[in-house]
C-alpha cells in the first residue's frame, strides 16, 4: 500500500498543526487506508464472511473530525488493478489466503 519511503521523501515538507488551521479547505483522503486500518477491528468476520460495518464505522470516525472543522472531505478509491502493480496485488492476494488458513488453524486449536 502507497508508495514505499514516501514520508521520508516528503519529511521536510511535514508541518504538525492543528487540524482547524484548514477550516473551509478541501482534503483529499485515499479511501482504502482508512478501509483497510478500520479491517483491523473486524478481521475475523471479514475473513469469515460474516457481515459487519465496523470498518464502516470507523471510516467515518474518521471524516468526523474534518467535517466538524468545515473541512471537505474528497474520498478516493482505486479503481481496477493498475498494471505496474499486478505482482505486488498477486503477493498480497497469496499472502491474505495464507494468512486465513493460518488463522482458522488457529482458531481450531483454540488459540
Amino acid at each position: 500500500m502507497g508508495i514505499p519511503g514516501l514520508l521520508l521523501a516528503v519529511q521536510d515538507a511535514i508541518e504538525v498543526t492543528n487540524i482547524s488551521k484548514y477550516k473551509g479547505k478541501k482534503a483529499g483522503i485515499d479511501g482504502f487506508v482508512w478501509a483497510h486500518r478500520g479491517c483491523l477491528s473486524c478481521g475475523r468476520e471479514i475473513a469469515k464472511g460474516i457481515q459487519t460495518r465496523k470498518y464502516i464505522n470507523y471510516f467515518f470516525k474518521q471524516l468526523q473530525p474534518l467535517i466538524d472543522n468545515r473541512i471537505k472531505p474528497l474520498v478516493v478509491f482505486d479503481g481496477d488493478d493498475f498494471p505496474a502493480k499486478k505482482i505486488t496485488n498477486e503477493i498480497r492476494r497469496n499472502k491474505r489466503s495464507e494468512h486465513i488458513k493460518i488463522a482458522e488453524e488457529y482458531e481450531k486449536r483454540g488459540l
